[in-house]
């Protein structure tokens, strides 16, 4: 069975009529028009597509003979129906390569990049960064921000070893043992970590929720007892 298409959190009634619609189809050529009536570059007509392309697959279309036709648009729409990729970033990213490195994140992640919230990007200088809306990120902005092989964003510390090795700098080095810290609001512990590196002292702080902990404290306890 094919993975669902991953959807918008919000659907207007008009498009979930006309996506339900296009699955209850069972006319290769019906299908068809619905999909060149969708593509359109809009997050709604990307759906259609793709929706219209899971379709034919499920009736058992001859995809072979119907891919190529399609072009540079199956290429789009292809990994959209297969549930590997959000509509709404061929629409903000719409870049050469972008869309098939996006494919390697999950969709949570994906779906970072569509939110409307500021992303923080490292500067390379100690602790310093700045907040960029994801729809102002440029490539390179995104090469750091996201470690596209192991499909996923980078940490803060990992950005900044992005740089330093991007720069030809000296690697990080800890410079002193961690801190931690009680967050009695949060029900957890602050880990802060010390680094230096050419372009100076870098702090980086991690959260870790006690349910967390509990979990760690588990696995080790369970290693030592298969011992």
């Amino acid at each position: 069975m094919m993975p669902e298409i991953p959807m918008p959190k919000k659907l207007s009634a008009d498009l979930r009529r006309k996506i339900d619609r296009i699955e209850k189809m069972t006319n290769v050529e019906e299908v068809l028009a619905a999909i060149a009536e969708g593509l359109t570059m809009t997050v709604a007509g990307i759906l259609l597509a793709a929706t219209g392309m899971r379709r034919l697959q499920e009736l058992g279309a001859e995809i072979d003979g119907i891919y190529p036709n399609l072009g540079l648009v199956s290429d789009i729409i292809r990994p959209i129906a297969h549930g590997q990729l959000l509509g709404g970033l061929v629409i903000k990213y719409f870049r050469p390569g972008l869309l098939e490195l996006f494919r390697r994140l999950t969709i949570p992640d994906q779906e970072r990049l569509l939110e409307d919230k500021s992303l923080k990007l490292m500067t390379g200088k100690g602790d310093d960064h700045k907040l960029v809306h994801p729809s102002e990120l440029d490539n390179e902005q995104l090469r750091q921000l996201i470690d596209f092989k192991k499909g996923k964003f980078r940490t803060e510390v990992e950005q900044i070893r992005y740089l330093e090795k991007k720069n030809g700098a000296l690697p990080l080095q800890l410079r002193e043992q961690p801190e931690i810290d009680i967050d009695h609001k949060r029900r957890g512990i602050v880990v802060s970590l010390w680094f230096q590196s050419s372009q100076g002292k870098a702090r980086v702080e991690k959260f870790i929720p006690v349910d967390d902990m509990a979990s760690y404290v588990a696995k080790i306890t369970a290693a030592h007892v298969r011992r």
